[in-house]
């Protein structure tokens, strides 16, 4: 059995993937894939299409559905990242494929926007797009990762289990950074800035937030925030 290039699991029943060949679905076949996602505007291959349809795959063409004949037409736009993702999190399409014909651009941004929905940080979002990109990596795709916007995407009645498991840790990571417990280095934190601090957590662990907040004063900080490099001296 052969996998698809740029293969890789996502989370528990999602995959992903340069689009397939026929060669790669007896390797589909152990996966038990239900849904398969396409990215691209190209048309698929009829030998490729076919597979799908022998084995009652349900293929959402969401490249075309968005592909417009204008010179301004941009491939990832907001309501097309707003529409896969909706897809993605939907557990009655599990398990589920999301293919582009590259497995590197458009899936990349794609399941970056995942991340960031899964409250990822920035860094580790776009860490997970160079993985599978290397030096093809662009600038205007970790962009869209950073731009996006979690607040635009509406929940599924079923997300994934995984999912709801992410939104729960963080709601109680949020709850005690409201309370200003529970992150190193609180105790140590001066009285008069204990207030920014619980603003900086606060930041942290809201995937929209500006990164430092207006109010905060690094200079009151300072005193406690641990510098990495001196610390590994």
């Amino acid at each position: 059995m052969e996998t698809p290039l740029l293969y890789g699991i996502v989370e528990e029943g999602l995959h992903r993937s340069k689009v397939p060949d026929v060669s790669n679905f007896p390797f589909l076949d152990t996966l038990k894939i239900r849904t398969f996602l396409y990215l691209s505007c190209d048309a698929l291959i009829k030998e490729v299409d076919d597979a799908f349809t022998l084995r009652q795959i349900k293929v959402i063409d969401l490249g075309k559905k968005h592909w417009r004949p204008h010179p301004e037409w941009k491939e990832v736009s907001e309501d097309f990242i707003k529409e896969a993702l909706e897809v993605l999190i939907d557990s009655s399409n599990y398990p589920i494929l999301v293919s582009c014909n590259t497995g590197i651009y458009v899936s990349g941004v794609i399941c970056g926007c995942l991340r960031r929905l899964m409250h990822w940080n920035l860094f580790s979002a776009i860490q997970e797009y160079r993985l599978y990109a290397q030096q093809r990596k662009r600038l205007a795709d970790e962009q869209k990762i950073e731009f996006f916007d979690c607040d635009n995407i509406n929940l599924p009645k079923a997300p994934p289990t995984w999912l709801t498991t992410y939104v729960d840790m963080m709601r109680e990571e949020v709850a005690t950074a409201r309370d200003g417990k529970g992150y190193e280095g609180y105790d140590n934190v001066p009285e008069e800035s204990k207030e920014v601090a619980v603003e900086l957590a606060n930041a942290f662990f809201n995937p929209n937030c500006r990164l430092i907040s207006k109010h905060a004063d690094m200079k009151k900080l300072e005193p406690w925030i641990i510098d990495e490099e001196d610390d590994e001296l």
